[in-house]
């Protein structure tokens, strides 16, 4: 339901020994990426240690207005390369860190020891995050801009504002972008016949 807690006490046999810490204040949230994640339009997170027989599960819930800033976050805190995981809209993995977002939420993911389950398990958390309705679900339609043909789709990167943008690896100054004309970024690797290249549209909200 859209009014449930950001995230469960429990799931999957993973239970919390205190409740989620909650915030509304990104520096909080993340101190490092506290000014890319209000450009992304961060609301609130919901923080957590989950325990199970003595393995634990550290999540970070980070929430945003609309799907566009939690994919933003997605991109932001995950790098190129790295493996896709079947959880939620779109996940990685970097060996124990998992991360993953699901309409207008993103989640990071520390795991004390990686199973054969654990895809599974967070998909069940996946399944108990609240969702809203309407155009917050919609991903940035800039994406759909970005040529497919010899893309790796795990480099994409997507920016509302010069310290995400940064953030993420891109390639021009962001003084040069615009983002003070309301500008946003789609940025992906390519591997072409002659070499690689990096492909970065800019999205005005007017001519």
């Amino acid at each position: 339901a859209p009014n449930a807690p950001l995230i469960p006490s429990a799931f999957a046999g993973w239970e919390t020994a205190s409740p989620a810490k909650l915030t509304s204040d990104p520096a909080q949230a993340d101190p490092a990426n506290a000014a890319a994640l209000k450009e992304y339009g961060f609301t609130d997170a919901a923080l957590a240690d989950y325990a199970r027989e003595g393995q634990t599960i550290k999540i970070k819930a980070l929430r945003f207005i609309d799907a566009s800033g939690a994919y933003g976050a997605y991109t932001l805190f995950r790098q190129s390369g790295w493996p896709k995981e079947n959880i939620g809209t779109g996940a990685a993995s970097d060996h124990n860190r998992i991360l993953f977002w699901i309409g207008n939420v993103f989640v990071d993911a520390e795991v004390s020891h990686v199973s054969a389950m654990t895809g599974s398990e967070l998909r069940e958390l996946a399944a108990n995050i609240p969702q809203p309705s309407g155009n917050k679900l919609l991903p940035p339609p800039i994406l759909d801009s970005l040529p497919q043909s010899n893309m790796d789709a795990m480099s994409t990167h997507y920016a509302l504002g010069a310290a995400g943008y940064a953030a993420s690896g891109g390639v021009l100054p962001p003084a040069l972008v615009g983002f003070d004309h309301g500008a946003e970024t789609a940025t992906a690797s390519y591997k072409l016949a002659s070499g690689p290249a990096t492909l970065t549209l800019i999205n005005y909200p007017t001519p």
